[in-house]
């Protein structure tokens, strides 16, 4: 994954939350543009602490490009039948 592969999803209008899959198994979910940094060769979010999801980005994860593996768009507004 290359840092503009990235950035044309946060560009994208209307944004389209996304979830960014790494090289060891883990999952982040984007789901506001400015959440997130793109350097040169890493990535650094502001992320929802997991076991508070009603705060505010209460953590920030730097993750290398080259270990981003997938880009998928979250669902939005799906149910199960």
């Amino acid at each position: 994954m290359i840092p503009e592969d990235i950035e044309a999803r946060l560009d994208d209008l209307p944004f389209v939350p996304f979830r960014l899959f790494v090289s060891n198994g883990e999952t982040y979910d984007v789901t506001d543009p400015v959440q997130i940094l793109i350097g040169l060769g890493s990535v650094t979010g502001l992320l929802p602490d997991p076991g508070n999801p009603a705060s505010d980005a209460d953590r920030s994860v730097t993750l290398s490009v080259y270990h981003i593996v997938k880009i998928e768009p979250i669902a939005q507004g799906r149910t199960t039948p």
